[in-house]
């Protein structure tokens, strides 16, 4: 497992951050603490912006599928699904308004909408 690296999410919310910039978008921090690490935090608007990676999430688009191990990496990735639900329930009751933009969707730069002005 350790040689199973996720360097590919990390670039996908790291793309984030010049797209914010461009849109002038502040008061952002990576990683902020709540009961979880949200990707990004914005304080002052109660808002949480998590970028999933689709591999990892259970989102199918880009059709991959592990060569070893499959039985194992079918249970792991049919339990994140389960984990972010839990997550995205207790967000709320927090007073934060949650955004999810899966890997996918940024890689292909579908950011249009402005969700934090």
């Amino acid at each position: 497992m350790r040689s199973v690296k996720s360097s590919k999410s990390r670039r996908t919310y790291l793309k984030l951050i010049p797209y914010f910039k461009s849109k002038k978008i502040t008061g952002w921090r990576l990683n902020d603490p709540i009961f979880v690490f949200p990707d990004f935090m914005f304080p002052k608007k109660k808002s949480v912006i998590n970028t999933d990676g689709c591999f990892w999430h259970g989102q199918y688009c880009q059709n991959t599928q592990p060569k070893e191990n499959a039985d194992f990496w079918d249970k792991k990735r049919a339990q994140n699904p389960i984990l972010d639900l839990h997550v995205l329930e207790q967000l709320p009751a927090k007073g934060l308004t949650i955004i999810v933009k899966w890997q996918c969707e940024v890689k292909k730069g579908l950011l249009k909408k402005h969700y934090l002005s």
